[in-house]
């Protein structure tokens, strides 16, 4: 992945039934990761926001998306992240 190749670390939020499985694989994936049990958090897709774009993905049916260029939209979706993401350190061991 060229993520991992340029040295760039990642923070990932998830759910799975099956408990925190990516945990083990942190260090060489060079990503930080917090589980939700699904709970918490049922979610069938994915989000991703870099620099000043947001990438939203169904996961589940037909798969499909959208990317959004877009400064503020950026920053809000960050936001909510960082807002997630103490909200998941509860279940973090």
């Amino acid at each position: 992945q060229k993520r991992i190749e340029k040295g760039i670390r990642s923070k990932l939020i998830y759910s799975s039934s099956k408990g925190p499985v990516l945990k083990d694989s942190d260090e060489e994936s060079l990503r930080e990761s917090r589980h939700i049990p699904p709970v918490k958090m049922p979610f069938g897709g994915d989000i991703t926001v870099f620099e000043n774009t947001v990438m939203i993905t169904s996961l589940k049916g037909q798969i499909s998306g959208v990317v959004i260029e877009h400064q503020a939209i950026a920053e809000s979706f960050r936001g909510f992240f960082n807002f997630l993401w103490e909200f998941a350190g509860q279940f973090s061991n």
